[in-house]
């Protein structure tokens, strides 16, 4: 005869950009995005204040749009560095 209710307690509060965590590249200087801008990737170091799931925190948030793929391919794009097309695939 008993009931339950869900409930999520708040144990901290950040600021910053939510992404999936497919988005972030590890290295051994620290954690990156790779941002597209102006027909090219480039590394955008990040800290990740948090992590929940499969989504990520990060500081700062990102102006530009970011790549998400996996960290080999994403480790990838700044040897390539040839625009891509509308699919998101290289005009190789």
């Amino acid at each position: 005869m008993g009931s339950s209710i869900g409930m999520e307690v708040v144990t901290q509060t950040v600021q910053g950009c939510i992404l999936p965590d497919t988005t972030l590249l590890h290295k051994k200087e620290g954690i990156f995005l790779m941002a597209y801008e102006k027909g090219r990737f480039s590394a955008m170091r990040v800290d990740v204040p948090l992590q929940e799931g499969n989504r990520v925190v990060v500081t700062p948030c990102p102006k530009t749009a970011v790549a998400n793929a996996s960290e080999v391919r994403l480790a990838q794009l700044p040897a390539h560095n040839e625009p891509l097309s509308s699919a998101g695939e290289s005009n190789e």
